[in-house]
């Protein structure tokens, strides 16, 4: 259901409905309307919510979790891990096999627990970047 899809986005992305509108046009009432199922959002609301929540439309849309990290690219990166890093590798099967899984809510929390990570990530590294520029 797409209600439930935008609030579990919005919940694993850490973000209060109040955070949602600080970083868009949106405001408290559409956001809550839309998790609540009253409403659907529009096509521009959906955009700023992908990219705030770091997750693709088709996922708000139809769950499908193909569509937010690419699968055929995990054993490629983890042949990489093999000889860059034991833990990293480790981290990479579990991953796989999380994506794997027949439990749908186990892989849609994965994603959503491995987007969320990395948006932390970028953000931190973006941080030190200007500190050093």
């Amino acid at each position: 259901m797409v209600a439930q899809r935008l609030k579990t986005a919005r919940e694993a992305a850490r973000l209060t409905i109040a955070a949602v509108t600080e970083n868009t046009d949106l405001s408290k009432g559409n956001i809550s309307s839309w998790e609540n199922a009253k409403f659907f959002p529009g096509a521009w609301a959906l955009v700023q919510l992908s990219e705030l929540y770091g997750v693709s439309i088709d996922w708000i849309l139809t769950g499908n979790t193909s569509s937010i990290i690419n699968m055929d690219a995990l054993p490629a990166i983890n042949k990489k891990a093999e000889v860059i890093d034991p833990d990293l590798k480790e981290m990479i099967e579990l991953l796989t096999e999380m994506l794997e899984s027949d439990q749908q809510h186990l892989r849609s929390w994965a994603i959503l627990q491995f987007q969320n990570a990395y948006r932390d990530y970028l953000a931190m590294r973006n941080a030190q970047k200007k500190l050093h520029a």
